[in-house]
């Protein structure tokens, strides 16, 4: 006999305040997984557009075409070449410049722009 109900229940029985707690949780259980899955509908929409697209250019121009010659040259000399480089594109333009030693001597030489 149980101190709360004074219903005498044999081994492994389940009250009936029990079964119908675990049947309304089971049957809400369904429920909230019934909504959820319907609330993961996609939508989708489509519109035409009457917009154009085009893309800019990028044309690099340098002057002169063979930016520095030095023959001759001896520890201590030092020699000027002016280079100018351009955009003949449309799109605006950055750049950075890099220097590349064909000879010995030309790991030795510093470029100062």
């Amino acid at each position: 006999m149980t101190a709360l109900t004074g219903v005498e229940r044999g081994p492994g029985r389940l009250s009936q305040e029990r079964r119908l707690a675990i049947m309304a949780l089971l049957g809400l259980t369904a429920l909230s997984l019934g909504a959820g899955t319907m609330s993961l509908a996609i939508f989708t929409d489509s519109d035409a557009s009457t917009g154009t697209f085009s893309s800019g250019t990028i044309d690099i121009t340098s002057s002169p075409t063979v930016a520095f010659t030095v023959t001759d040259m001896v520890p201590g000399d030092a020699t000027t070449q002016a280079l100018t480089i351009a955009n003949a594109g449309t799109a605006s333009l950055r750049y950075a410049l890099t220097t590349a030693a064909t000879n010995a001597i030309g790991d030795a030489l510093t470029l100062t722009v």
